[in-house]
Protein backbone atom coordinates (compact mmCIF):
# COMPACT_ATOMS: atom_id res chain seq x y z
CA UNK A 1 0.00 0.00 0.00
CA UNK A 2 3.00 2.35 -0.41
CA UNK A 3 3.10 4.56 -3.33
CA UNK A 4 5.14 7.47 -4.39
CA UNK A 5 3.64 11.53 -4.69
CA UNK A 6 5.68 14.16 -5.56
CA UNK A 7 7.74 15.56 -2.69
CA UNK A 8 7.64 19.71 -2.39
CA UNK A 9 10.17 19.34 1.00
CA UNK A 10 11.72 17.20 3.27
CA UNK A 11 10.42 16.63 6.91
CA UNK A 12 10.81 15.28 10.25
CA UNK A 13 7.48 14.16 11.34
CA UNK A 14 6.62 12.38 7.22
CA UNK A 15 8.05 11.28 4.38
CA UNK A 16 6.30 12.46 1.44
CA UNK A 17 6.76 9.08 -0.84
CA UNK A 18 5.28 6.94 2.19
CA UNK A 19 1.61 6.82 2.56
CA UNK A 20 -1.30 4.06 2.01
CA UNK A 21 -4.48 4.66 0.53
CA UNK A 22 -8.07 3.29 0.77
CA UNK A 23 -10.82 3.26 -1.87
CA UNK A 24 -13.86 4.51 -0.79
CA UNK A 25 -17.63 3.96 -1.97
CA UNK A 26 -18.12 7.39 -3.36
CA UNK A 27 -16.06 10.31 -4.14
CA UNK A 28 -16.22 13.75 -1.88
CA UNK A 29 -18.62 16.56 -2.29
CA UNK A 30 -16.72 19.79 -3.30
CA UNK A 31 -17.37 21.18 -0.35
CA UNK A 32 -14.71 22.94 1.67
CA UNK A 33 -13.28 20.90 5.32
CA UNK A 34 -14.80 17.76 3.70
CA UNK A 35 -13.19 15.42 6.08
CA UNK A 36 -13.27 14.79 10.23
CA UNK A 37 -11.95 12.84 12.29
CA UNK A 38 -14.10 10.55 15.08
CA UNK A 39 -12.39 8.34 17.81
CA UNK A 40 -12.13 5.50 15.08
CA UNK A 41 -13.98 6.58 12.12
CA UNK A 42 -13.32 9.83 9.52
CA UNK A 43 -16.47 11.02 7.57
CA UNK A 44 -17.08 12.74 5.00
CA UNK A 45 -20.19 14.03 2.77
CA UNK A 46 -21.34 13.29 -0.16
CA UNK A 47 -24.42 14.65 -1.91
CA UNK A 48 -26.71 13.20 0.79
CA UNK A 49 -25.03 11.70 2.61
CA UNK A 50 -21.94 10.76 4.94
CA UNK A 51 -19.53 8.20 4.06
CA UNK A 52 -17.06 6.70 6.77
CA UNK A 53 -13.82 5.62 7.16
CA UNK A 54 -12.52 3.58 9.59
CA UNK A 55 -9.24 4.25 10.45
CA UNK A 56 -7.77 1.15 11.07
CA UNK A 57 -8.75 -0.06 7.57
CA UNK A 58 -7.43 3.52 5.91
CA UNK A 59 -3.97 3.04 7.82
CA UNK A 60 -3.80 -0.52 6.34
CA UNK A 61 -4.92 0.28 3.14
CA UNK A 62 -8.63 -1.67 3.17
CA UNK A 63 -11.92 -0.71 1.31
CA UNK A 64 -14.13 1.16 3.16
CA UNK A 65 -17.91 1.08 3.75
CA UNK A 66 -20.82 3.05 4.02
CA UNK A 67 -22.04 5.42 6.86
CA UNK A 68 -25.57 4.72 6.86
CA UNK A 69 -26.55 8.36 7.32
CA UNK A 70 -29.34 10.04 5.32
CA UNK A 71 -29.51 6.56 2.66
CA UNK A 72 -33.07 6.73 2.18
CA UNK A 73 -35.43 9.61 1.01
CA UNK A 74 -35.27 13.16 0.01
CA UNK A 75 -33.13 15.60 -1.80
CA UNK A 76 -31.43 16.59 1.66
CA UNK A 77 -28.44 17.84 0.15
CA UNK A 78 -25.86 18.10 2.99
CA UNK A 79 -23.21 20.46 3.91
CA UNK A 80 -21.00 19.46 6.20
CA UNK A 81 -20.21 16.58 8.33
CA UNK A 82 -18.36 17.16 11.60
CA UNK A 83 -17.39 14.66 14.65
CA UNK A 84 -17.59 16.67 17.90
CA UNK A 85 -16.88 15.41 21.43
CA UNK A 86 -18.39 16.37 24.50
CA UNK A 87 -17.13 14.88 27.82
CA UNK A 88 -16.75 10.97 27.00
CA UNK A 89 -19.51 10.64 24.23
CA UNK A 90 -18.52 11.41 20.74
CA UNK A 91 -21.26 12.41 17.79
CA UNK A 92 -21.13 13.01 14.70
CA UNK A 93 -23.23 16.44 13.41
CA UNK A 94 -24.73 16.09 9.97
CA UNK A 95 -25.59 19.39 8.54
CA UNK A 96 -28.44 19.45 5.71
CA UNK A 97 -30.68 22.17 3.67
CA UNK A 98 -33.57 20.85 5.79
CA UNK A 99 -32.22 20.89 9.32
CA UNK A 100 -29.04 19.12 11.86
CA UNK A 101 -28.79 15.72 12.51
CA UNK A 102 -26.95 14.58 15.70
CA UNK A 103 -26.32 10.67 15.48
CA UNK A 104 -24.25 8.67 17.61
CA UNK A 105 -20.26 7.56 16.85
CA UNK A 106 -21.02 5.20 15.19
CA UNK A 107 -23.54 7.05 12.94
CA UNK A 108 -25.94 4.62 13.54
CA UNK A 109 -28.61 6.17 15.94
CA UNK A 110 -29.70 9.49 15.26
CA UNK A 111 -30.23 11.28 18.67
CA UNK A 112 -31.23 14.84 18.05
CA UNK A 113 -32.92 16.68 15.11
CA UNK A 114 -33.25 20.35 14.35
CA UNK A 115 -35.65 21.05 11.75
CA UNK A 116 -35.18 24.67 10.33
CA UNK A 117 -38.85 25.28 9.32
CA UNK A 118 -39.35 24.45 13.53
CA UNK A 119 -38.00 28.18 14.03
CA UNK A 120 -38.23 31.22 11.65
CA UNK A 121 -34.36 31.64 11.51
CA UNK A 122 -34.76 34.49 9.34
CA UNK A 123 -35.88 37.19 11.86
CA UNK A 124 -33.25 39.91 10.68
CA UNK A 125 -33.58 38.97 7.33
CA UNK A 126 -37.13 38.52 5.93
CA UNK A 127 -37.72 35.13 3.99
CA UNK A 128 -38.87 35.39 0.46
CA UNK A 129 -41.49 33.08 -0.50
CA UNK A 130 -39.58 30.17 -1.42
CA UNK A 131 -37.83 30.28 1.65
CA UNK A 132 -34.34 31.74 0.93
CA UNK A 133 -33.03 34.73 1.85
CA UNK A 134 -31.16 37.65 0.27
CA UNK A 135 -27.93 37.77 1.90
CA UNK A 136 -25.50 41.38 2.03
CA UNK A 137 -23.64 42.08 -1.33
CA UNK A 138 -27.30 40.92 -3.19
CA UNK A 139 -27.22 37.34 -3.31
CA UNK A 140 -29.04 34.84 -2.59
CA UNK A 141 -28.91 32.02 -0.13
CA UNK A 142 -31.11 28.71 1.38
CA UNK A 143 -30.67 28.45 5.11
CA UNK A 144 -28.91 25.57 5.48
CA UNK A 145 -25.71 24.68 8.16
CA UNK A 146 -21.59 25.20 7.98
CA UNK A 147 -19.52 24.90 10.54
CA UNK A 148 -19.61 23.20 13.88
CA UNK A 149 -17.60 22.95 17.15
CA UNK A 150 -17.84 21.87 20.28
CA UNK A 151 -17.75 24.81 23.16
CA UNK A 152 -17.90 24.99 26.83
CA UNK A 153 -19.40 27.88 29.43
CA UNK A 154 -17.96 29.55 32.45
CA UNK A 155 -20.96 27.77 33.78
CA UNK A 156 -19.94 24.12 33.50
CA UNK A 157 -22.71 23.27 30.48
CA UNK A 158 -21.38 21.79 26.88
CA UNK A 159 -22.71 22.69 23.57
CA UNK A 160 -22.48 22.00 20.00
CA UNK A 161 -22.20 25.07 17.87
CA UNK A 162 -23.74 25.56 14.59
CA UNK A 163 -23.15 28.40 11.72
CA UNK A 164 -25.78 29.08 9.08
CA UNK A 165 -25.71 30.87 5.85
CA UNK A 166 -28.45 33.06 7.53
CA UNK A 167 -25.58 34.63 9.60
CA UNK A 168 -26.22 32.99 13.12
CA UNK A 169 -25.34 30.47 15.43
CA UNK A 170 -27.10 27.99 16.83
CA UNK A 171 -26.39 27.04 19.98
CA UNK A 172 -26.87 23.56 21.11
CA UNK A 173 -26.86 22.34 24.89
CA UNK A 174 -25.74 19.00 26.19
CA UNK A 175 -26.42 18.00 29.43
CA UNK A 176 -24.68 14.46 29.32
CA UNK A 177 -27.76 12.59 27.90
CA UNK A 178 -30.04 14.77 25.93
CA UNK A 179 -29.37 18.40 23.45
CA UNK A 180 -31.58 20.83 23.71
CA UNK A 181 -31.50 24.33 21.27
CA UNK A 182 -31.36 27.43 23.17
CA UNK A 183 -34.46 30.13 22.68
CA UNK A 184 -31.76 32.42 20.92
CA UNK A 185 -29.47 32.28 18.13
CA UNK A 186 -25.95 34.11 18.28
CA UNK A 187 -26.00 36.87 15.68
CA UNK A 188 -22.03 37.72 13.70
CA UNK A 189 -23.46 40.75 12.43
CA UNK A 190 -25.99 43.02 11.60
CA UNK A 191 -25.62 41.72 7.71
CA UNK A 192 -26.82 38.12 6.68
CA UNK A 193 -23.65 36.88 5.78
CA UNK A 194 -23.31 33.17 5.64
CA UNK A 195 -21.15 31.48 8.39
CA UNK A 196 -18.00 30.11 7.43
CA UNK A 197 -16.79 27.97 10.41
CA UNK A 198 -16.64 27.95 14.30
CA UNK A 199 -13.94 27.04 16.43
CA UNK A 200 -13.44 26.68 20.48
CA UNK A 201 -10.54 25.57 22.46
CA UNK A 202 -12.00 22.75 23.47
CA UNK A 203 -12.89 21.30 20.25
CA UNK A 204 -9.58 21.53 18.84
CA UNK A 205 -8.22 19.26 21.37
CA UNK A 206 -11.34 17.27 20.80
CA UNK A 207 -13.42 17.40 23.58
CA UNK A 208 -11.50 17.69 26.95
CA UNK A 209 -8.63 19.82 27.94
CA UNK A 210 -5.84 17.74 29.25
CA UNK A 211 -4.73 17.26 33.01
CA UNK A 212 -1.68 19.70 32.54
CA UNK A 213 -3.21 21.75 30.88
CA UNK A 214 -2.68 25.67 32.10
CA UNK A 215 -5.24 26.93 30.24
CA UNK A 216 -7.30 29.66 32.45
CA UNK A 217 -10.86 29.54 32.74
CA UNK A 218 -10.89 32.69 30.12
CA UNK A 219 -9.21 30.99 27.42
CA UNK A 220 -11.00 27.71 27.99
CA UNK A 221 -14.77 29.28 27.41
CA UNK A 222 -13.94 31.12 24.25
CA UNK A 223 -15.53 30.31 20.91
CA UNK A 224 -14.74 31.70 17.86
CA UNK A 225 -16.78 32.42 15.02
CA UNK A 226 -15.92 33.77 10.86
CA UNK A 227 -17.70 34.47 8.18
CA UNK A 228 -17.71 34.86 4.21
CA UNK A 229 -17.08 38.06 4.41
CA UNK A 230 -13.80 37.87 6.19
CA UNK A 231 -15.21 38.79 10.09
CA UNK A 232 -13.75 36.84 12.68
CA UNK A 233 -15.41 36.96 15.85
CA UNK A 234 -13.91 35.75 19.28
CA UNK A 235 -16.86 34.94 22.14
CA UNK A 236 -16.79 34.60 25.67
CA UNK A 237 -19.30 31.91 26.37
CA UNK A 238 -20.92 32.75 29.91
CA UNK A 239 -23.65 30.39 29.66
CA UNK A 240 -25.40 28.37 26.96
CA UNK A 241 -27.92 31.59 26.04
CA UNK A 242 -24.84 34.27 26.84
CA UNK A 243 -22.18 34.97 24.73
CA UNK A 244 -20.50 37.83 25.16
CA UNK A 245 -18.23 39.40 22.41
CA UNK A 246 -14.44 39.77 23.21
CA UNK A 247 -13.27 41.11 19.94
CA UNK A 248 -13.38 41.15 16.23
CA UNK A 249 -10.96 41.36 13.09
CA UNK A 250 -11.86 41.70 9.72
CA UNK A 251 -9.48 39.78 7.11
CA UNK A 252 -9.88 40.86 3.55
CA UNK A 253 -11.47 37.67 2.06
CA UNK A 254 -13.52 35.05 2.81
CA UNK A 255 -12.75 31.93 5.67
CA UNK A 256 -12.55 29.05 5.50
CA UNK A 257 -11.63 27.57 8.75
CA UNK A 258 -10.91 28.07 11.97
CA UNK A 259 -9.35 26.93 15.00
CA UNK A 260 -8.14 28.19 18.39
CA UNK A 261 -5.25 27.21 20.90
CA UNK A 262 -4.07 28.58 23.66
CA UNK A 263 -4.95 31.64 23.06
CA UNK A 264 -4.33 31.84 19.64
CA UNK A 265 -6.88 31.82 16.98
CA UNK A 266 -6.16 30.14 13.65
CA UNK A 267 -7.65 31.23 10.74
CA UNK A 268 -7.38 30.28 6.81
CA UNK A 269 -8.13 32.16 4.38
CA UNK A 270 -9.88 31.61 1.09
CA UNK A 271 -7.10 33.50 -0.79
CA UNK A 272 -4.61 31.06 0.75
CA UNK A 273 -3.24 33.09 3.71
CA UNK A 274 -2.78 31.26 7.01
CA UNK A 275 -3.10 33.77 9.26
CA UNK A 276 -2.90 33.66 13.68
CA UNK A 277 -4.69 36.21 15.60
CA UNK A 278 -4.34 36.48 19.57
CA UNK A 279 -7.10 36.66 22.25
CA UNK A 280 -4.63 38.46 24.21
CA UNK A 281 -3.34 41.72 21.98
CA UNK A 282 -6.76 40.99 20.02
CA UNK A 283 -4.41 41.43 16.96
CA UNK A 284 -3.50 39.39 14.00
CA UNK A 285 0.27 39.38 14.63
CA UNK A 286 1.42 36.51 11.81
CA UNK A 287 -0.09 35.48 8.77
CA UNK A 288 1.89 33.86 5.78
CA UNK A 289 0.98 32.34 2.24
CA UNK A 290 0.70 28.71 2.97
CA UNK A 291 -1.16 28.11 -0.62
CA UNK A 292 -0.78 29.83 -4.31
CA UNK A 293 -4.59 28.48 -5.26
CA UNK A 294 -7.35 28.31 -3.19
CA UNK A 295 -7.19 26.88 0.68
CA UNK A 296 -9.74 24.32 1.08
CA UNK A 297 -9.61 22.94 4.48
CA UNK A 298 -7.02 23.27 7.65
CA UNK A 299 -7.38 20.90 11.04
CA UNK A 300 -5.55 21.47 14.30
CA UNK A 301 -3.76 18.72 15.74
CA UNK A 302 -5.25 17.52 18.64
CA UNK A 303 -2.44 17.36 21.00
CA UNK A 304 0.51 18.90 19.25
CA UNK A 305 0.61 22.68 18.23
CA UNK A 306 0.47 21.87 14.39
CA UNK A 307 -1.46 23.01 11.94
CA UNK A 308 -2.30 20.80 8.48
CA UNK A 309 -3.53 22.81 5.47
CA UNK A 310 -4.48 21.81 1.72
CA UNK A 311 -5.53 23.53 -1.68
CA UNK A 312 -7.46 22.96 -4.95
CA UNK A 313 -3.93 22.39 -6.57
CA UNK A 314 -3.30 19.18 -4.67
CA UNK A 315 -0.86 21.32 -2.08
CA UNK A 316 -0.37 19.98 1.24
CA UNK A 317 1.13 21.41 4.13
CA UNK A 318 1.70 21.17 7.66
CA UNK A 319 2.73 24.17 10.17
CA UNK A 320 4.30 24.77 13.53
CA UNK A 321 2.28 27.30 15.14
CA UNK A 322 4.04 30.15 15.69
CA UNK A 323 4.16 32.07 19.24
CA UNK A 324 3.34 35.99 20.03
CA UNK A 325 6.04 37.70 21.16
CA UNK A 326 4.94 40.81 23.47
CA UNK A 327 8.28 42.70 24.35
CA UNK A 328 12.20 41.75 24.42
CA UNK A 329 14.92 43.97 25.44
CA UNK A 330 17.61 41.69 24.68
CA UNK A 331 19.33 42.87 21.58
CA UNK A 332 21.71 40.06 21.49
CA UNK A 333 21.71 38.88 17.58
CA UNK A 334 21.12 34.90 18.83
CA UNK A 335 18.24 36.34 20.99
CA UNK A 336 16.70 37.98 18.05
CA UNK A 337 17.33 35.14 15.87
CA UNK A 338 15.57 32.57 18.30
CA UNK A 339 12.46 34.89 19.08
CA UNK A 340 12.01 35.94 14.86
CA UNK A 341 11.90 31.79 14.63
CA UNK A 342 9.16 31.41 17.37
CA UNK A 343 7.04 34.02 15.98
CA UNK A 344 6.98 32.53 12.36
CA UNK A 345 5.57 29.33 11.21
CA UNK A 346 7.45 26.25 10.51
CA UNK A 347 7.10 24.40 7.51
CA UNK A 348 7.12 20.96 9.01
CA UNK A 349 5.41 18.82 5.75
CA UNK A 350 4.98 19.23 2.71
CA UNK A 351 3.60 17.11 -0.53
CA UNK A 352 1.20 17.47 -3.61
CA UNK A 353 -1.57 15.45 -4.72
CA UNK A 354 -1.21 15.62 -8.57
CA UNK A 355 -4.42 16.76 -9.91
CA UNK A 356 -5.82 16.26 -7.09
CA UNK A 357 -8.83 18.91 -5.96
CA UNK A 358 -8.25 18.37 -2.45
CA UNK A 359 -11.52 19.13 0.07
CA UNK A 360 -10.36 18.00 3.54
CA UNK A 361 -8.07 17.23 6.16
CA UNK A 362 -7.43 15.30 9.65
CA UNK A 363 -5.17 14.07 12.15
CA UNK A 364 -6.03 10.23 12.97
CA UNK A 365 -4.68 6.92 14.59
CA UNK A 366 -2.59 6.49 17.22
CA UNK A 367 -1.52 9.57 19.22
CA UNK A 368 -3.50 11.44 16.25
CA UNK A 369 -0.35 11.60 14.35
CA UNK A 370 -1.21 10.07 11.06
CA UNK A 371 -2.68 12.75 8.29
CA UNK A 372 -5.50 12.14 6.28
CA UNK A 373 -6.50 13.98 3.11
CA UNK A 374 -9.44 13.62 0.60
CA UNK A 375 -10.29 15.08 -2.76
CA UNK A 376 -13.23 15.91 -5.14
CA UNK A 377 -13.92 13.12 -7.70
CA UNK A 378 -11.65 10.90 -6.17
CA UNK A 379 -12.79 7.24 -4.50
CA UNK A 380 -9.69 7.86 -2.72
CA UNK A 381 -8.26 8.45 0.76
CA UNK A 382 -4.93 8.73 1.22
CA UNK A 383 -2.99 9.04 4.56
CA UNK A 384 0.32 9.99 5.85
CA UNK A 385 2.05 8.07 9.06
Amino acid sequence: HTRTMSRDASSPMYDAERYTRATVGESPSLLANNLTAGPSTLAYVHDTQALMVPVERLLVGARTEKLPILTKGGNRVATQVKAVTLGASSFFVLCTVEGVHFFDEHGYERVHYHDFAEKNHHANHPARPDGSVVVDGGGVARMCGRGVCSSCSRDGRAQVLVGTAMGDVLVFEFDGESFRKTDDDVSMASSAVPVADCASEVDSRRGAFPPDSTASVDEQCVAVTANDAGLVVAWDVISSASFQKIFSIQRPGPIVSLAARNGVVVIAESGGVLSFASTTTKRVFCETQSHARFLSAAALHPRRDIVATVAEDGTIAVWGMPSEILDTNDDEKNEIAEIAERSLPKSLFAARWPDGMLTGVAFCGDGDDALAVCAYDETEIVAWQ
